[in-house]
C-alpha cells in the first residue's frame, strides 16, 4: 500500500467488489421503479422471473460499464486522500 499503484488497485477493486454484491439489488430495485408488470408484483417475483428468463446472469445485466467507472473513481479518490491527508498531517493541520 505504499506505491501509488497498490493504493489505487486495492482501493478500485475494494469498491469494485461491494458494487458486485449490490448490483442484483440494483437491477430487482429498477424493475420495481419501471413497474414492469409481467415480471410480478412482488420482489420474489420479480427475482424468480429474472432466474427463470436468463438465469444468474440476467442479475448482472448492464454490470461492465458501471464497474470500470467505480473502480476509475474510486481507485483515484484514494490516492488523492492518502496524498492530501498526508499533506495536512505535515502542516500540522490535524491531531
Amino acid at each position: 500500500m505504499e506505491s501509488k499503484i497498490g493504493q489505487f488497485l486495492a482501493s478500485g477493486s475494494a469498491a469494485l467488489v461491494s458494487y458486485w454484491l449490490v448490483w442484483p439489488f440494483e437491477v430487482l430495485k429498477n424493475m420495481a421503479q419501471a413497474e414492469t408488470v409481467c415480471a410480478g408484483h412482488s420482489t420474489a417475483g420479480r427475482a424468480k422471473y429474472i432466474y427463470s428468463n436468463s438465469g444468474l446472469k440476467g442479475f448482472y445485466r448492464g454490470i461492465v460499464p458501471g464497474s470500470q467507472s467505480v473502480f476509475l473513481r474510486n481507485g483515484a479518490s484514494m490516492i488523492l486522500m492518502i496524498m492530501f491527508q498526508k499533506e495536512i498531517t505535515k502542516r500540522g493541520l490535524r491531531d
